[in-house]
């Protein structure tokens, strides 16, 4: 079989299959899902996507395999020169507040940062 092995777990990765090439590393997808939160831990923001299927909408990386579900969304529409929705959403991370902004109807990018770090926080607002 052609392909390359993942360079963190040493699954085979086939040509036909999603994978991420980082620093001259190439990783498979579920593994690329695991430098995602770890990168998110890390420095407290990153893009994402934001996603609807069957009206639950969820915070996702481009392969689909890490998910947050929303928890809370807010949807702006703006009419200054053009029209244009800005959503903005609320999920968790483990124990960690994340908001997120997706601006235009062009584009589902969601740029998205930590809100709190604080383990005991209940209540959060967007």
């Amino acid at each position: 079989m052609n392909g390359f092995k993942c360079n963190r777990c040493g699954a085979l990765i086939l040509f036909d299959n999603f994978y991420t090439v980082k620093d001259d590393k190439v990783y498979c997808g579920i593994c690329t899902s695991e430098l995602i939160k770890e990168e998110m831990r890390k420095t407290g923001k990153i893009e994402l996507y934001l996603n609807t299927y069957d009206d639950d909408w969820y915070i996702s990386d481009w392969l689909g395999n890490l998910r947050f579900p929303i928890i809370k969304k807010q949807i702006i529409i703006n009419k200054i020169g053009r029209y244009r929705r800005i959503y903005k959403v609320l999920f968790k991370l483990e124990d960690d507040w994340w908001f997120g902004i997706q601006k235009g109807n062009l584009s589902n990018i969601c740029q998205c940062r930590r809100i709190t770090n604080d383990k005991n926080s209940s209540t959060t607002s967007v």
